[in-house]
């Protein structure tokens, strides 16, 4: 509860005094909807006449608007003495203050008005919110110094409020609390010579921390005012612009063109807008005395107005004072005594008197009254999610746009090498064994058998034979020849050893273009038939199936001029037709057909399915159908890179047929992929090993002369130089796709375009959100960031998914790096 001491003046300053009636008064508990004030005291007292002091107070008046206009919000232009300089006019000003303030405290210190003083002091104490409210219709009084008064400038909870001295009216406004956003209708009137756009910008910074609603009417007219009012209910009207009394009749320049306002004008507007919550009236003009006498017709509860001309500087300061007070819940008088005592710093460098400029007149029945705006969303954070999601925005359609035309791949492909190379160790694969030949071997056969050795085949015919029949006799489930035999054999045994042995499978090679794609099926393997046909593309389809059953293309697919191997290539296709399956799927359906016994409980008469299926001509699909379904094996499939779902690479890198990223198992040597390795001469120098050696493996024979032999460079590649061997990557090939059905290995594979997109975007999202924290932690936030990124991308490669990770590097650190360089750009820009 507060109190409120009301002086009534009956009478004027110059020539008859002034017969007082002073009650002290102490607001009730008090609701929206009632609010009474009880009377603790009534004494009657007395101001004699003093000439004196208003002459004082004209003197004063004088030499303030002496000063000079550059800096003032009047219209009027004030005559200047050449002589005075402005340093003699601030001096002059400020010693004609001093008078006025001794004479006006020698004034209250009269014999009538000393019971009244008494009592008022007793009646109040220093923790007690007062208002001192002079109600008075001689201009003179509000004119006069009243802050100076020592009851008043000694207690910071007390302010001077001036009101008429009878209510025209019966209307109370009850409110003791203002909640929630405010309505402003800010009226930016003429500003000819003066800058109203800082006003401007304050009122802006309300609506932007979202606790007022503010529309700007600039360089309007009267009619526009009137709508506005009539429109909807307004809780504040504020003006900025050139202002001035005119014979007690105070007056607003709304345009450059020279149209004035007198509140008269607005009548009917005004008691509308009172009627429908308008509480508070600011003028933040020049001489608003005028005005403030109009309050009584208009029934507008609060009124802050000058008392004198403006300086632009002062007016600016104060408004900032005050809304910041008021928003910070500080009752609306005591608002406005913190915004006016703050303005002493530049009253004491430049404006003499600042302070006693800003004045409050209020109706009779009118609650002192705080506000309590919605909690603010300051600038700094607002601005903060705009740059954020810009910069999240801006740096996402970058780097896709960078990633669409390939300018990533180099360095994602880069990442994904590394990835391949931190992988866990695995076992070699068991079910596979390896026979090398190799220089040494052929140096060994060109000693032993120098009749038979012929150095344009890899070895005789007679090695051949007695090779194949050492393997085949410890039964393997599949034997992989990755050896070409360009030419038919003479030797017939040897022959009948390749067409009847089903568990053996050929390597051939798919070379030329879309129109003309010859293939090198090998001859020895065919039937008499289609071993003599000239064009094998004349073949029936019965008789394609045979050959893809025992041979298998080993062609490879390399990326960049570094060749290296990191994809699969399952079968070729040319548009929807399939011309031929790789050497590793070929083994790899050999080997599922003689191992069923291992896995099926089913009659003998099982059919083994195993199907391809090849969907269009960009979208790959292989199914692989295992001998039995169960909870070993279980049907997989392999979906195929495609300019749709590429991953890492551009778009012109070749998506033919069904192709998969290559998953590596990871070893310490990439060579240790078989669970044996025998070279050709440990073979046959001992072939009576174990049978349980070879039994229902995959046995590979190929050579290993870099001189005859094909090298490549692989994700765990060392260096420049090719260092892989073709039978090793076709090793690491079978195993993948066996390990896939067996042992639920998982296959490498990547997200759709949409994925990927949200992915990147979600990073570049992470990298703006780094905007809201402090600006020395953002560098190890950062970090974490990054650490965060590279270890989910890490986790998700080892559960089989390749996803972006040098886009959303990029993106996070554009963001963050990009938005940071932005918000204090603005910040920086709003601060000047």
């Amino acid at each position: 509860m507060g109190k409120v001491v009301v002086l009534k003046f009956n009478g004027n300053l110059k020539h008859n005094g002034f017969h007082l009636n002073s009650t002290v008064q102490v607001e009730s508990d008090r609701s929206d909807h009632n609010y009474t004030l009880q009377t603790l005291s009534d004494i009657q007292g007395s101001l004699p006449a003093d000439s004196l002091l208003a002459q004082q107070v004209e003197e004063w008046q004088n030499k303030y608007r002496n000063l000079g206009n550059d800096f003032f919000r009047g219209i009027k232009q004030v005559e200047l003495e050449v002589q005075s300089n402005c340093f003699k006019r601030r001096k002059e000003c400020k010693e004609s203050a001093q008078q006025l303030k001794e004479r006006f405290n020698s004034w209250l210190e009269s014999p009538g008005f000393r019971q009244i003083d008494q009592q008022i002091r007793l009646k109040i104490t220093s923790n007690e919110e007062v208002r001192f409210l002079i109600r008075t219709d001689d201009p003179k009084v509000h004119k006069l110094p009243w802050e100076e008064w020592d009851l008043i400038k000694e207690n910071s909870s007390v302010e001077v409020v001036f009101g008429p001295t009878e209510s025209k009216h019966n209307h109370s406004f009850c409110q003791s609390v203002l909640r929630g956003r405010l309505k402003i209708l800010a009226i930016l009137g003429d500003s000819k010579g003066i800058n109203i756009e800082k006003d401007k910008q304050e009122l802006k910074k309300l609506e932007e921390d979202r606790v007022a609603k503010v529309e700007f009417l600039e360089e309007t007219n009267c009619e526009e005012i009137s709508q506005k009012l009539n429109e909807q209910s307004w809780d504040v009207i504020f003006f900025a612009g050139h202002g001035e009394t005119d014979e007690n009749t105070g007056r607003i320049y709304l345009n450059s063109q020279g149209e004035y306002l007198e509140l008269t004008d607005l009548w009917y507007s005004l008691r509308k807008a009172v009627e429908r919550g308008l509480k508070i009236a600011i003028f933040n003009s020049c001489d608003g005395l005028g005005l403030a006498r109009s309050l009584n017709d208009y029934h507008i509860p609060m009124m802050i107005v000058m008392r004198e001309l403006l300086p632009d500087q002062v007016a600016h300061q104060f408004l900032i004072n005050f809304l910041r007070a008021f928003q910070a819940g500080v009752p609306f008088h005591l608002a406005e005594r913190q915004a006016r005592e703050q303005l002493e710093k530049i009253e004491k460098e430049y404006y003499p008197c600042a302070t006693w400029l800003p004045a409050i007149y209020q109706s009779i029945e009118t609650p002192s009254f705080k506000w309590e705006p919605p909690c603010p969303i300051p600038y700094r954070f607002r601005c903060t999610i705009k740059i954020a999601i810009l910069s999240s925005f801006a740096s996402t359609i970058l780097v896709l746009i960078l990633k669409y035309f390939g300018l990533l791949s180099g360095l994602e492909l880069s990442f994904y090498d590394q990835f391949m190379r931190m992988r866990p160790l695995e076992q070699p694969d068991k079910r596979l064994v390896i026979i090398n030949i190799n220089k040494e071997d052929r140096e060994w056969v060109k000693k032993n058998f120098p009749q038979e050795y012929d150095p344009a085949r890899t070895i005789p015919d007679i090695i051949w034979k007695k090779l194949l029949k050492t393997v085949i006799q410890h039964k393997p489930a599949a034997i992989g020849v990755n050896i070409y035999h360009p030419e038919p054999t003479e030797d017939e045994e040897l022959r009948s050893i390749f067409q009847n042995n089903a568990e053996l499978i050929t390597a051939c090679h798919i070379s030329g273009g879309e129109d003309d794609t010859p293939i090198s099926y090998p001859p020895d393997i065919l039937p008499l038939e289609i071993s003599n046909r000239e064009n094998h593309q004349t073949l029936s389809n019965n008789q394609k199936e045979i050959i893809q059953a025992r041979s298998g293309f080993d062609n490879v697919i390399v990326d960049g001029n570094n060749s290296t191997v990191r994809r699969h290539l399952l079968i070729q296709s040319e548009g929807e037709k399939c011309l031929g399956i790789s050497f590793s799927l070929a083994v790899t359906r050999r080997y599922f057909k003689n191992i069923s016994h291992l896995y099926s409980k089913t009659p003998e008469n099982y059919i083994v399915k195993f199907d391809l299926k090849l969907k269009g001509k960009s979208k790959g699909k292989l199914i692989l159908n295992p001998p039995i379904s169960n909870d070993y094996m279980s049907p997989r499939v392999f979906n195929s890179l495609n300019p749709e779902n590429n991953g890492g690479y551009p778009l012109d890198y070749g998506y033919g047929g069904v192709q998969i990223l290559l998953n590596y198992r990871s070893l310490k040597k990439i060579d240790d992929i078989a669970y044996l390795t025998f070279t050709l001469r440990e073979i046959l120098e001992n072939p009576n090993f174990q049978e349980s050696l070879f039994k229902d493996k995959i046995i590979i024979i190929a050579n290993t002369e870099r001189q005859l032999g094909k090298f490549f460079n692989t994700p765990y590649s060392k260096g420049t130089q090719k260092d892989t061997p073709t039978t090793i990557l076709l090793a690491h090939q079978i195993s993948e796709i066996i390990s896939a059905v067996e042992d639920k290995r998982v296959l490498l594979t990547v997200w759709s375009d949409w994925l990927e997109y949200f992915w990147v975007a979600g990073w570049s999202l992470i990298g703006g959100l780094l905007l809201f924290g402090k600006l020395h932690y953002r560098p190890l936030i950062g970090i974490v960031a990054i650490l965060v990124l590279s270890f989910s991308c890490y986790f998700l490669f080892l559960w089989g998914y390749w996803v972006p990770f040098i886009p959303a590097l990029i993106t996070l650190i554009l963001a963050a790096v990009g938005g940071t360089v932005l918000l204090s750009s603005i910040i920086k820009a709003r601060k000047t």
